[in-house]
Order: C-alpha cells, then sequence, then structure tokens
C-alpha cells in the first residue's frame, strides 16, 4: 500500500471519529459552535451575573404595546360642597371704623339701622354659599324682629310715583331700604309684591318691590357687599350707606340719599363684616 493510501484512509476515520464525537473537524466552525453555545447560555442568565462575567446586560423587554397617547383622559372635576355661615353683622365706616353690630329693632318698626356696641344679643344670621359662586345670596334673619318675614333683604322705597321698577346706578335716584322680607324664590329680579315690613304699616299694603337675594360673601374678607338687580336685569355698584335715627339704605349714586333726606341728615358709606357669634353668648 502506497503512502498516500495511508493518509487518506487516517484522514478518513478523523472525520468519522469527530462526527461520531460531534466535534467539527474544522477548527473554525468549532470557534462558532462555541461562541453560539455560550451566547445562547448568557441569554438566560441574570444581568448581575452577566455584568459578574463582563458580558453586557440583556436588553429590556418591552412593557406597552399599542400606541401611545398623550394624557389619559380626565374626570369631570366635582362640585364644591356647599357651605354655611352664621354671623352677627358688623358695621364700619369705609374707613374702617366701627360704629356697630346691626340690632335685631327697626326703626319705625319698619327699616333695619339701630345699631348696638356690644355683639351680645345683635342680629344674627345665617345663610348657605357655594365657594365657587358666593353671590345672590339669600340671608335669613334667625332672632329678627318679625318672623313674618325673617330674611333680611331690600326694598324699593318711595321716591318717586313708579313702584313697579327700581334702577340703580349713578345719576339715578333710585335706592332701597334694608328690612324683613320673605325669600323670593323667583330669581334675583326685583318682585312687586307685599312681601316685606312695610306692608300692612304707614304705607297701607305697600306693592313696593321686594328682593332677598341681593347678597354676595367673601369668605376671605368676612365682607358682605350689595348686588340688586335691575328691573331691566342689569347689575351696577351698590353704595350701602348708613343714616342715624333713619335706617340702612342702599344706592347706586352717593348722591341721591343726601338729596331725597336732605340737609339735615349725613348718609354715612359702610361695610358689613360677617363676625361668627360668640358662643354661650345671646
Amino acid at each position: 500500500m502506497r503512502l498516500s493510501d495511508y493518509f487518506v484512509l487516517f484522514f478518513s476515520a478523523s472525520v468519522l471519529a469527530s462526527a461520531l464525537n460531534g466535534v467539527s473537524p474544522n477548527p473554525n466552525e468549532r470557534s462558532i459552535s462555541s461562541e453560539n453555545t455560550a451566547r445562547h447560555r448568557s441569554r438566560r442568565l441574570t444581568n448581575g451575573e452577566r455584568l459578574a462575567m463582563g458580558l453586557p446586560p440583556l436588553k429590556p423587554k418591552r412593557l406597552y404595546y399599542g400606541d401611545r397617547v398623550s394624557s389619559a383622559p380626565r374626570s369631570d372635576v366635582s362640585a364644591l360642597p356647599v357651605v354655611s355661615r352664621t354671623c352677627n353683622i358688623l358695621v364700619k365706616t369705609k374707613a374702617g371704623s366701627k360704629l356697630g353690630y346691626i340690632s335685631p329693632a327697626l326703626y319705625w318698626s319698619l327699616y333695619y339701622g339701630p345699631l348696638q356696641g356690644t355683639q351680645a344679643g345683635a342680629l344674627e344670621v345665617t345663610f348657605s354659599y357655594s365657594p365657587s359662586d358666593p353671590s345672590h345670596l339669600d340671608i335669613l334673619t334667625t332672632n329678627g324682629p318679625n318672623r313674618s318675614f325673617p330674611y333680611f333683604g331690600g326694598v324699593k322705597m318711595r321716591n318717586d310715583d313708579d313702584y313697579v321698577t327700581l334702577s340703580l346706578g349713578v345719576g339715578r335716584n333710585g335706592y332701597f331700604a334694608l328690612t324683613g322680607t320673605i325669600q323670593i324664590k323667583d330669581g334675583p329680579t326685583p318682585q312687586a309684591r307685599p312681601y316685606n315690613s312695610l306692608d300692612g304699616g304707614p304705607f297701607g299694603s305697600s306693592q313696593f318691590l321686594t328682593q332677598s337675594a341681593i347678597w354676595a360673601y367673601d369668605p376671605d374678607t368676612q365682607r358682605i357687599t350689595s348686588h340688586w338687580v335691575n328691573s331691566d336685569a342689569s347689575e351696577s355698584t351698590n353704595y350701602i350707606e348708613y343714616i342715624e335715627k333713619q335706617g340702612l339704605f342702599v344706592s347706586g349714586d352717593l348722591g341721591t340719599l343726601s338729596s331725597v333726606f336732605g340737609p339735615n341728615f349725613t348718609p354715612t358709606e359702610v361695610t358689613f363684616t360677617c363676625v361668627t357669634p360668640v358662643l354661650g353668648v345671646k
């Protein structure tokens, strides 16, 4: 047998042995196979194990499917709860000087206005408001002088012959007195009804315009302000004014009351502040 025949026989035997042992006779193929096996095994390792072996961490898995959205839909904002308030009304000048608390008595049995120096026994009122819109409020008196007209409201006064309309504003002579009324449920527009303390008084069976939902409240300052709605549904700045021994009135022009009452009476512009009653003191 020739030498070349021995070489072919040896090479064939080597290939057969490698195939039986699962080893590729090609060194490059063995290297690739080992690398693939190591890579396959490395994918089953944790990131901590991979880093310890000098291998890069695994790629993060996709945690969502579908299209992205800018934001989740928002639910409607719920309405703020209604707040109830009980207080005595402190009257101050526009400059801040204290004049006194509104008492539960009436001037001439008609108009609120007598003031008292102490809080004890002062007129007590209660009202409810929405923090988002504390306006057009009805103020109920709890110790008022006339239980038939328990609301602290406004009544148009006789400054002309027209009892059906009343307009407040600069240059207008309309004004109203603060007195006891019933609650006007028809809304803030004044109503021509005999539903106030003047009814059956010296004016007879009056049909003066009456309105109860004329108030607004500021929870931050505790201020109570007037917002009479004119007969044409318009509104203007309201001025609360006090005339000693006459009463509390509201106008739309600071010159109105001076022209109506004359030089013997001096109207003073005032503010109302809601003061929490002293517990145990009535």
